[in-house]
C-alpha cells in the first residue's frame, strides 16, 4: 500500500518496556468524542518476526500489542487499518526501534493516518 495517499493525522514517539503498557495515547476527536489507545511490547519466541494485535474495548478505547524478537527493529509493511475517524478511513503505522537495550527499552514512533474512502 502506497504511504503517499495517506494523509498524517497524529505523530509522536514514545518510549516502552517490554510487557509494560503505555499511557493512553489521544486522538482528540470531533463531537463524537476523543479515541485513546494504549500500546505493549512483548518478546515472542515463535518463528515470526514480529506479530501484532488490535485489541477493542468500546468505541473510544482500543490497544495495540506488538510482540517482537530481543533488539529487533519492527515496521508495518502496510499502515494497519484501525477504523474510521472524522469521516474517513482511520490507520497506524508504527517504527519500533531498540533504545536502550540493557533495560529493555524501545523507541515506538506512531503514525496516526487517514485516506479518504474510494
Amino acid at each position: 500500500m502506497d504511504r503517499e495517499n495517506f494523509e498524517l493525522v497524529k505523530t509522536l514517539t514514545i518510549i516502552l518496556k517490554i510487557n509494560e503498557e503505555s499511557s493512553d495515547i489521544v486522538l482528540s476527536g470531533d463531537d463524537s468524542g476523543n479515541m485513546y489507545f494504549k500500546f505493549c511490547l512483548e518478546y515472542i519466541t515463535c518463528k515470526a518476526v514480529s506479530r501484532t494485535s488490535l485489541y477493542v474495548v468500546d468505541d473510544f478505547h482500543a490497544g495495540i500489542s506488538v510482540g517482537l524478537k530481543p533488539n529487533a527493529t519492527v515496521t508495518f509493511t502496510s499502515p494497519l487499518e484501525l477504523g474510521t475517524y472524522k469521516g474517513k478511513i482511520l490507520y497506524i503505522d508504527l517504527y519500533i526501534t531498540p533504545y536502550k537495550y540493557e533495560n529493555e527499552e524501545y523507541s515506538v514512533k506512531i503514525n496516526f493516518l487517514t485516506k479518504e474512502r474510494n
